[in-house]
């Protein structure tokens, strides 16, 4: 089967997405994966021919106008598409932070362990430059085991910002224990 009928196929039964939705998205993942950046006009270039950059940019980003994407459907498709109710997997966690002009882009990111890259599952976008703190750190942890239980996570690798007591000890921000940093 060839790989966009393929993904075709597998993803609309995680989105429930029509053809035209379904191709776009599945063009973007290609030229994502082909190009390695998130750019919207090298997507467009990847995409198709000179004669149709303009319909391709369009469709791009009439697609991302329209299309609403549920952090707990996207968290869902990534744990199903990589199949990792059956494994034992390590977590991840990472807050890249870039500048946007003068904005800072902060996001919390968790993601899980996939042949030597880590997939991002939740991600909190944080309103601030400094680090994040413990009890935004649970938070996002907590979310995944509401989702997806603790049921063969092996631990959690991330940078020295990471330590805490309480992500240590396994203590949830609903625990009467919690006490905040």
């Amino acid at each position: 089967m060839e790989l966009r009928a393929g993904l075709r196929v597998i993803l609309k039964g995680h989105l429930g997405w029509g053809k035209c939705r379904l191709d776009c998205f599945i063009g973007m993942l290609l030229a994502l994966v082909q190009m390695k950046r998130m750019n919207l006009t090298q997507l467009v270039l990847a995409c198709g021919s000179q004669a149709v950059l303009k319909s391709h940019d369009r469709r791009m980003q009439r697609f991302f106008h329209e299309v609403v994407f549920g952090d707990d459907a996207i968290a869902r498709l990534n744990m199903r598409l990589f199949d990792y109710h059956e494994k034992s997997n390590y977590l991840t966690a990472d807050r890249p932070n870039w500048k946007w002009g003068e904005k800072n882009l902060n996001i919390l990111t968790l993601g899980i362990i996939y042949k030597g890259a880590a997939i991002p599952v939740y991600w909190l976008v944080l309103n601030k430059q400094d680090n994040s703190n413990q009890r935004e750190r649970i938070a996002l942890l907590q979310r995944f085991i509401d989702r997806f239980g603790r049921r063969g996570l092996l631990g959690i690798l991330g940078e020295r910002e990471f330590i805490g007591h309480c992500l240590l000890l396994g203590t949830s921000v609903h625990d009467k224990n919690f006490t905040s940093p």
